[in-house]
């Protein structure tokens, strides 16, 4: 704990209500940005092995998505209103699933099975509410009056945000058994439209069934709110290959 002559802290229900509020105004802060994208290489290194990825990642409100794999293997997802389109030019083959005869809660859970590998963990803290409920204090370093730690119990997190910029710095996520399961480290910050600042490397390190994975994921080429170009979201198969339909 901070000492009380370098911090103002607040605990309890007031500081549940400024986390709260603290979390609102950064989700409302992305949910400000209609069209992003950005260029990703990532290096993960587990117990055994390492392995290196990178990709394009486009995304255009309301919910438009590219991305194009490019190591190790040439990957292209392009997600519309109603369609989901995975091509892989190895295999010569293009799908399509169509996400307008899914129920919600599935259409919804095959988006997240699909994007989930291109996650970037410790960015946007959309999913919060709960996080508030366990918010136990929100503390403020008097050398540092533009970053604020919210931590919670039950299991035990900790968030590290700066208001001025409106992003988030690091995040520590445990167990029930107040064990890490997650830490993510955002740096290297640009702001790559007015207002808008977004980090250039995320550090993080997350347990698995075969102990701590760790990434280093480096983040070029940011644009916000630019427009994108008009075929950025539309898919043909190429010739010779058959697009099949799910």
């Amino acid at each position: 704990m901070l000492s009380p002559r370098l911090a103002t802290a607040s605990t309890g229900t007031v500081a549940q209500i400024e986390a709260q509020a603290l979390l609102e105004t950064l989700t409302q802060h992305f949910s400000e940005i209609h069209s992003l994208s950005y260029t990703v290489e990532r290096t993960t290194q587990g117990r055994r092995q390492s392995s290196k990825e990178r990709w394009f990642f486009a995304y255009e409100a309301p919910g438009f998505v590219r991305v194009d794999y490019q190591y190790p293997a040439e990957r292209h997802l392009v997600l519309t209103t109603n369609s989901l389109y995975e091509y892989i030019p190895t295999l010569r083959r293009a799908l399509r699933t169509d996400l307008a005869k899914m129920a919600d809660k599935d259409r919804q859970a095959t988006i997240k099975q699909t994007l989930s590998r291109i996650s970037l963990d410790g960015i946007n803290p959309a999913n919060f509410q709960e996080m508030v409920s366990r918010t136990t204090s929100v503390t403020t370093p008097t050398q540092a009056p533009n970053i604020s730690h919210i931590a919670g119990n039950h299991p035990k997190f900790s968030l590290e945000l700066d208001r001025q910029q409106k992003v988030l710095l690091t995040t520590d996520i445990y167990t029930t058994a107040n064990d890490l399961l997650l830490h993510s480290e955002a740096s290297k910050f640009i702001e790559a439209s007015p207002g808008f600042w977004y980090p250039q490397q995320l550090d993080t390190r997350y347990l698995t069934e075969q102990g701590f994975v760790t990434t280093t994921t480096i983040i070029r080429d940011i644009t916000i709110n630019t427009p994108l170009t008009n075929t950025m979201f539309q898919f043909s198969p190429p010739v010779h290959v058959t697009l099949e339909t799910r």
